[in-house]
């Protein structure tokens, strides 16, 4: 089984860059993604290279026995629409609600031991991871905003996925990694919000397919870099008096980009502290990852005081 899951990912990964490259002409002229104010490049390129990572990351999933990104496929058809057509925030966030659901009862409902809780407290619990896998979708599409960021700590992120609770899910690591071959800077693709929600979905789907509450929390920190960014950055922006809704350019991400790093080192950042923290978990276990999320958080401070453009004076 684990051979076929190993020829799986990389089947994934191949099949996935074939694709992409021999559909780069189709894109550009359909999905091409021209610069503006709010954007972090200055040519235009061919988004929805996404659906490609989705679609061959999903079937093959599926072969080695998970059926979450089968499950969040819907989500990136809808992503793949708002690209083309632009849709509304309601019908967007209406659609992810849909799809956390989905995932809800697919895999926290088969665990028994959730209707152990008083029904008052099943109410705060489900609400309370509604609003949190809403919250990780778009705060993966917030953060897709410079070349090989997010693919880059899906990658890993999957893979850590894969060692903690669930091997089956490393085929979709594979094709993440094939679209972020063509994704790196200078990259000749973008994901779209098709790719960007999608993994998003599925992080969701992972989180609440944890089998312990162990592995709930190393997923969750593992995620950080990507998670607390954007976190950061939505609370900031509300002291600030800011309408939280509207596009800017204030995450840390995008302030280190305008401070003059360029995309392959900060999105190298973000990768290795990503890897980091997996490595710590996988191989020390929680404490060592606690201590690696705290040195971090660190960095990131670090990062935000002395290397990328002030908040206040970022272009938003």
């Amino acid at each position: 089984m684990f051979t076929n899951i190993y020829i799986f990912t990389a089947l994934s990964a191949l099949i996935t860059f074939y694709l992409i490259k021999r559909c780069l002409p189709l894109l550009g002229k359909y999905l091409l993604d021209k610069p503006n104010e709010r954007s972090s490049h200055l040519k235009a390129k061919p988004r929805g290279g996404g659906i490609i990572f989705v679609i061959i990351g999903s079937l093959f999933s599926l072969f080695a026995g998970n059926n979450i990104p089968i499950i969040c496929l819907p989500l990136a058809i809808v992503g793949i629409i708002d690209d083309l057509s632009n849709l509304s925030p309601v019908k967007r966030y209406f659609a992810q609600i849909l799809t956390v659901l989905v995932l809800f009862y697919f895999t926290i409902f088969d665990d028994p031991q959730i209707f152990d809780f008083p029904n008052y407290y099943l109410l705060i619990i489900y609400l309370f991871l509604i609003i949190g896998g809403t919250a990780i979708i778009n705060f993966t599409n917030f953060m897709d905003g410079i070349d090989g960021l997010v693919g880059g700590c899906f990658t890993v992120i999957f893979i850590s996925a894969a060692l903690v609770n669930d091997i089956s899910i490393l085929p979709l690591s594979g094709a993440v990694f094939g679209f972020l071959i063509l994704n790196w800077y200078p990259s000749k693709v973008f994901m779209g919000d098709s790719g960007s929600t999608f993994l998003g979905a599925v992080l969701t789907g992972l989180v609440y397919n944890c089998s312990d509450f162990l592995s709930f929390i190393s997923l969750i920190l593992i995620s950080s870099p990507l998670l607390i960014d954007a976190t950061v950055c939505l609370i900031r922006r509300y002291l600030d008096n800011q309408n939280i809704f509207r596009p800017h350019k204030l995450h840390l991400y995008q302030r280190l980009s305008q401070a003059g790093l360029s995309h392959s080192r900060v999105s190298s950042i973000y990768i290795m502290t990503t890897l980091i923290l997996f490595i710590s978990n996988q191989f020390y276990g929680l404490n060592a990852l606690f201590i690696s999320f705290l040195i971090t958080l660190l960095i990131g401070i670090y990062l935000d005081i002395f290397v990328a453009l002030p908040f206040h004076k970022s272009k938003n």
